[in-house]
């Protein structure tokens, strides 16, 4: 599970002294945890996501994103409708 981190580098430590930026993205292999201060904690091993993880990721133009969305919004849109008109023809049917 990937989180973003700004509040909860505390949790980093050692990581922390060079003075890396204070956006970062990390691992746990255990489960997240709050304190009461409000910093997030790990109980398992603690990892940075290094940028490179995410470049066999292929790049999205906005051509390409605004094409994904109106295909989404068009599928969404029909699932709708179909549910409507499902609903519709069963509140018809004579009890």
């Amino acid at each position: 599970m990937a989180l973003f981190l700004r509040d909860a580098l505390r949790s980093l430590g050692p990581l922390l002294q060079g003075g890396l930026m204070s956006n970062m993205i990390a691992i746990c292999d255990g489960t997240w945890e709050e304190n009461i201060t409000g910093a997030v904690t790990c109980d398992g091993t603690l990892m940075q996501v290094e940028d490179s993880y995410f470049k066999w990721l292929p790049s999205l133009t906005y051509e390409d994103a605004n094409e994904l969305l109106v295909a989404i919004g068009a599928l969404y849109a029909t699932v709708f409708i179909y549910l409507l008109v499902a609903r519709f023809i069963n509140d018809q049917k004579p009890d």
